[in-house]
């Protein structure tokens, strides 16, 4: 047992959420790109119309981590899915199961929401990431590639 409490995220814990977006991107050497304000979230995730849902991870009572997540419609199946975007916990709280209790909390929102999979992608140097997967039973898709449209693309595509 870990002892971490996983809970919603509220309107309340938006300083607390940009705090661990910065600290994620510090971690990942990129700190310079992050663009996360506290109007953005506020607006994005407890708006009239929210486009994720975020877990707060405490450990006695302090917040450690957190969770971003929002649901796809997988066609094919004809049912959701839960696609993962980040997990962040502070260096200190790693290695001491909360991951894993993050993953069955997600795998029972997926059961229960009547959905089939959770879904995420790694980056191929976050090797011990891809370790700490693979040995939940996940599987690395090969048949799939990741594309995005962002920034300047997008705009070239709305300008044609």
């Amino acid at each position: 047992m870990t002892g971490a409490v996983l809970r919603p995220g509220t309107p309340g814990d938006i300083p607390t959420l940009l705090g661990f977006i910065r600290e994620l991107a510090d971690y990942e050497g990129e700190l310079h790109k992050v663009e996360a304000t506290e109007e953005g979230l506020r607006h994005h995730l407890f708006g009239p119309e929210p486009k994720s849902k975020t877990l707060i991870v405490e450990l006695e009572g302090k917040p450690v981590g957190s969770v971003f997540y929002f649901y796809f419609f997988a066609t094919y199946r004809g049912r959701p899915g839960i696609y993962l975007e980040d997990i962040y916990l502070q260096p200190g709280v790693r290695g001491r199961g909360i991951g894993k209790q993050i993953f069955r909390h997600l795998a029972r929102e997926v059961k229960d929401s009547g959905g089939y999979f959770l879904r995420w992608w790694v980056e191929n140097k976050n090797t011990s990431g891809i370790g700490f997967y693979e040995a939940l039973g996940s599987r690395r898709e090969k048949q799939h590639t990741i594309y995005h449209l962002e920034d300047e693309s997008l705009e070239r595509l709305l300008e044609e």
